[in-house]
């Protein structure tokens, strides 16, 4: 469900988007978080593995010839992919955990 901050928050990216876009010549597009869809205050945890890829994206943005690639995490270490070879990659699921997540949310 979306909230009124939610929708001002989404108007607010697409503005930053557009901005960085146009400053930059680069293909720019906008995440909207899943905790923040569902309703979910971010913890102290979150806000930290969000800097972590974001200090990640930039050091990608500011080589000499940037690519599209993904950032995510692996055994607790922030990575990187080609986003083609991640599209490739087999994800493994841990059965049930998405159903303890919602219990206990």
């Amino acid at each position: 469900m979306l909230s009124v901050s939610n929708i001002h928050l989404r108007r607010k990216s697409y503005s930053v988007k557009g901005e960085i876009a146009k400053e930059t010549g680069f293909d720019t597009r906008t995440e909207v978080l899943g905790r923040l869809q569902r309703g979910g205050s971010p913890t102290a945890h979150d806000r930290i593995l969000a800097a972590r890829f974001g200090a990640r994206a930039i050091e990608i943005l500011c080589d000499k010839e940037p690519t599209s690639r993904i950032v995510g995490i692996k055994q607790n270490e922030i990575v990187d992919y080609p986003i083609d070879e991640a599209v490739e990659m087999k994800h493994r699921h841990t059965h049930g955990l998405r159903d303890l997540i919602d219990m206990l949310q």
